[in-house]
């Protein structure tokens, strides 16, 4: 008896829109082989809670049949499940056609990603994925041989292009259209150079001052309650990307109400978004990192949140949206306890370098998937 192992493994642990996904797909026999066919696909697909959100009606590329019946392509609906739909799915491309294949045989593929894509998300009303599927025949098999690998996107923000079912869209040219405008609040950006609009500024509660020096921003909050002042917060970091460390220091120097201590929450947020019945709900709150300090007498303390590696970045869609924020709750000395937020937004991470294709594939970091076949 003897075995015939097939290994698929991807470049990258995750791809952005508008690159291209790279992989190496593996053969290695004990004895030799004849593959008829042999082809790779990317399919993207969407599920919804039903009770929540409306599946989006998505067209799709359609093929040419008698090019799916020869590759014996799956039938790539069938992931969706009941209550999803497919998103994407990208033209075969051929990697094997009438080949020999001899103790190891290894060929490289690119699958080209276009620029708008669903990046990949799961969340209790919604879950984004993709698979990148490989079809094998080989000479003496009735039916194909598959392997699936899953995939990554990274991005920021997508729309399915659909109309809301609870709003109207705003017309700018409309007699409301001044009414939209005002509620548009700006917001002063100081960049460390010019003089300060005061020079002994009063403490106003909730004001923010985002300072940019030496490449760095910086953003204030003043919390307190009418007449009374608490703390001054200070995050030291506008832009995050996973693995990141957040510093956030407390000034309780100028503070008129006595805090005892101080628990901080780094939190993962669900939210519906437009194309729902509850836009702007909120599904979920995950905890990611929790940190409790004693503050009694102290007049300066900082927290540092760490973003984990594996984080996906925030994200925006028409259906639902991924929010990252910073919660904290003081305790007073007076058995009050105040509660404040700040939302925090982690980028995507850095697109990897194309150079990655003349590296050898010990330095591959994505996924890896195998299958072992018996050959009588």
């Amino acid at each position: 008896m003897n075995e015939v192992k097939i290994t698929a493994t991807l470049a990258c642990a995750y791809f952005h829109p508008g690159s291209a996904l790279r992989g190496c797909l593996e053969i290695c026999t004990p004895k030799a082989l004849y593959v008829e066919t042999g082809a790779v696909q990317l399919h993207g697909h969407l599920w919804v809670d039903s009770d929540v959100l409306t599946v989006p009606i998505v067209t799709l590329e359609s093929f040419d049949q008698s090019l799916v019946e020869a590759l014996q392509l799956p039938d790539i609906r069938s992931f969706s499940g009941r209550t999803g739909t497919c998103i994407y799915q990208s033209k075969p491309s051929i990697l094997f056609s009438d080949a020999d294949v001899n103790d190891l045989y290894r060929t490289h593929f690119a699958i080209g990603l276009p620029h708008e894509m669903c990046p990949t998300f799961k969340g209790k009303s919604a879950r984004s994925f993709y698979i990148v599927t490989f079809v094998l025949k080989f000479k003496g098999t009735p039916t194909s041989q598959l392997l699936h690998v899953p995939v990554d996107i990274y991005a920021p923000s997508y729309s399915f292009k659909l109309r809301s079912p609870c709003r109207s869209p705003v017309n700018m040219f409309s007699p409301n259209a001044d009414e939209y405008d005002k509620k548009i609040v700006p917001v002063a950006v100081r960049h460390g150079l010019e003089i300060p609009f005061e020079m002994k500024p009063r403490l106003m509660h909730g004001r923010v001052e985002v300072e940019h020096g030496l490449g760095m921003q910086r953003s204030q909050f003043t919390i307190g309650q009418h007449q009374n002042h608490l703390v001054r917060i200070t995050l030291h970091k506008q832009t995050l990307y996973p693995g990141d460390t957040l510093l956030v220091s407390m000034d309780f120097s100028a503070a008129t109400m006595e805090c005892n201590s101080i628990k901080g929450f780094l939190m993962l947020e669900e939210h519906l978004c437009e194309h729902s019945l509850e836009p702007g709900k909120k599904l979920s709150a995950e905890s990611l990192e929790t940190i409790t300090e004693i503050t009694a007498d102290m007049l300066h303390t900082n927290m540092q949140f760490t973003i984990p590696f594996n984080a996906l970045p925030s994200i925006e869609t028409d259906l639902v949206s991924f929010k990252y924020a910073l919660s904290f709750e003081f305790h007073l000395a007076s058995r009050q306890m105040f509660q404040w937020s700040t939302p925090i937004t982690v980028a995507t991470p850095m697109l990897p370098s194309p150079t990655h294709l003349n590296v050898p594939l010990d330095v591959y970091s994505g996924p890896v998937r195998d299958r072992t076949l018996v050959i009588v």
